[in-house]
């Protein structure tokens, strides 16, 4: 069931997206009333679930992008402090 912001149209439907994690064991999620489906993709799979131009499509790319830009210092930062990429 989606949940709107406003209106039920589809400019004011909210998705969840959890960028870059892990799970140790994916078959332990559970889906509640609140949720449709659940889904891991790669970031340009993620990017693909919305239309152009759609503002979180390029939010995730340009997440992407980030990473690949990162130094192994800032990423290894990132794991100790629980941002893991």
């Amino acid at each position: 069931m989606p949940t709107y912001r406003g209106e039920a149209r589809p400019e004011n439907e909210m998705v969840g997206v959890v960028y870059r994690c892990t799970i140790d064991d994916p078959e332990a999620i559970a889906t509640s009333w609140e949720h449709s489906e659940h889904r891991w993709v790669n970031a340009a799979q993620a990017a693909a679930l919305f239309p152009e131009p759609h503002w979180l499509g390029r939010l995730i790319c340009r997440a992407e992008a980030l990473h690949g830009l990162s130094s192994e210092a800032l990423l290894a930062y990132y794991r100790e402090n629980g941002f893991e990429l």
